[in-house]
């Protein structure tokens, strides 16, 4: 492991100095390569302790793509020796793969391949697609074979993860602190490992349930008394880094996730939440007309008082961050009206919606760049660029995933198994409540969670979750 670590710094320093930065990825591939024919495991842990540490290197102006160091080629690696060995053995874990959840991304992802050859430009469709799959083939279909050879593999997950993310806020927060923690260098201070303060919310508020339920079932995970101490000094920096990156859809989901907690607790069926999501979602409709009018006479805008933060969420009078997603939105609904069945090509939203933006819908932050141009929603997204059946693959899937999650937290066999569970299915509510005002599945910092979890939580389900396997854990 030395040598080969040595191999790529080496490498790195020649490849710098001499500026052929599209070869950086050579060394970490040939990395990938050498631990794939010893521990795979150890890869993933790799990979995941390097996630919040990535940094974008843009190389748009020279060969066309930009590319996430040093995730990216790993996660690239990763895909394509998995598929080569998965076509050598001419079989896959059929378990897995006969899983709802497992149906349900194939479906999405299957929907999304067909939606390329119409796509307003199939190119940048392509690499839309081809970046979504190595997300998914290595966080969820290698994860699963990874989390099931052992359950320690689960419990470690997270942690390489946590512990860089809290170097990053400690690196944000004293940055901040320069700038007197000013609300508008939000996200600047996070860069260059995240390119803006959303994203790094999300990121946060996907992995704080996780460090609470440990740190509160501290016994049930078999804690140490200084384990105890590291995971409190983490939490501790995570919530600081939530609170300071301004990110109100962070503080929300976070709500979310007790929501979702209370609703556990009562025992509410997953038939039960989706009444529950039902009704809620008919009421803003009915009473849409009313809401608006109410959120108008909110004059309260985004700044640095906290109290004052929160009260903005609801401003759609000045708030331009606000009314910007307004427009955001319905760009993609129009988009949606006027390409229902394939839409605009998977990743083509950020290309195409400028000329659908009304003028009485724009604010003083606009633009017509493809470069800041996000849905930010991860539901009118899929709309907009794979029609109508790109969303309910979307959501069914999603179903998947929470149902998934729900029934392994009332049917665990150990309280082990029940709080890993609640830990993955509140980390999966944070983002998907955050997903209705931002859309992150493209980032690495958020993929490698979200996918991840969703294979923890069909590991749980098909392999530990079983009265014959409790002596595996």
């Amino acid at each position: 492991m030395g040598s080969a670590a040595l191999f790529v710094v080496l490498s790195l320093l020649v490849l710098i100095y001499d500026g052929g930065y599209l070869f950086l990825t050579v060394p970490f591939a040939l990395w990938v390569v050498y631990f794939a024919f010893t521990s795979m495991d150890k890869v993933l842990l790799i990979v995941m302790g390097f996630t919040p540490l990535s940094f974008l290197l843009n190389l748009a102006d020279s060969y066309g793509f930009a590319i996430a160091l040093p995730t990216e080629p790993f996660l690239f690696a990763m895909m394509f020796l998995f598929w080569v060995k998965v076509f050598v053995e001419g079989k896959f874990d059929s378990k897995v793969l006969k899983h709802p959840v497992t149906v349900a991304i194939l479906a999405f992802m299957g929907w999304m391949f067909f939606c390329i050859l119409p796509s307003s430009n199939p190119f940048v469709s392509t690499k839309f697609f081809v970046s979504h799959v190595w997300f998914i083939t290595s966080y969820y279909f290698l994860g699963t074979q990874v989390f099931k050879v052992s359950f320690k593999n689960i419990n470690y997950f997270l942690w390489p993860y946590c512990t860089s993310l809290s170097i990053v806020v400690i690196y944000a927060l004293i940055r901040h602190s320069q700038e007197d923690f000013a609300q508008l260098l939000a996200t600047w201070v996070v860069r260059p490992f995240f390119l803006d303060h959303g994203v790094y919310g999300a990121a946060l508020a996907f992995v704080v349930p996780f460090l609470i339920i440990n740190l509160i079932n501290s016994k049930t995970f078999h804690q140490k008394p200084l384990n105890n101490i590291l995971i409190s000094s983490i939490l501790v920096i995570l919530i600081l880094g939530i609170v300071f990156s301004y990110t109100r859809a962070a503080w929300v989901s976070l709500a979310a996730a007790f929501g979702m907690y209370v609703l556990l607790v009562l025992k509410v069926s997953f038939r039960g939440l989706l009444v529950i999501v039902a009704l809620a979602a008919s009421t803003a409709l009915y009473f849409g007309d009313e809401i608006y009018l109410k959120m108008q006479g909110n004059k309260t805008k985004s700044n640095d008082d906290f109290a004052e933060h929160v009260q903005s969420i609801g401003n759609v009078r000045n708030d331009d961050s606000n009314l910007e997603r307004l427009n955001r939105w319905d760009c993609a609904w129009s988009m949606f009206k006027e390409r229902p069945l394939f839409g605009w090509g998977p990743g083509m939203y950020q290309f195409v919606y400028a000329p659908f933006q009304k003028p009485e819908n724009r604010t003083k932050i606009s633009t017509n760049m493809h470069d800041v141009g996000g849905v930010h929603s991860e539901y009118l997204g899929p709309l907009s660029e794979t029609g109508l059946i790109g969303l309910i693959t979307f959501l069914v899937m999603v179903g998947a995933i929470v149902s998934t999650g729900m029934r392994v937290y009332y049917t665990a066999q150990t309280r082990l198994i029940q709080l890993v569970a609640l830990s993955c299915l509140l980390g999966m509510v944070t983002y998907l409540t955050h997903g209705f005002l931002n859309n992150y599945l493209d980032s690495d910092k958020t993929s490698s969670l979200f996918w991840g979890f969703a294979a923890i939580l069909v590991v749980l389900d098909v392999y530990f979750n079983k009265r014959e396997n409790r002596s595996n854990q």
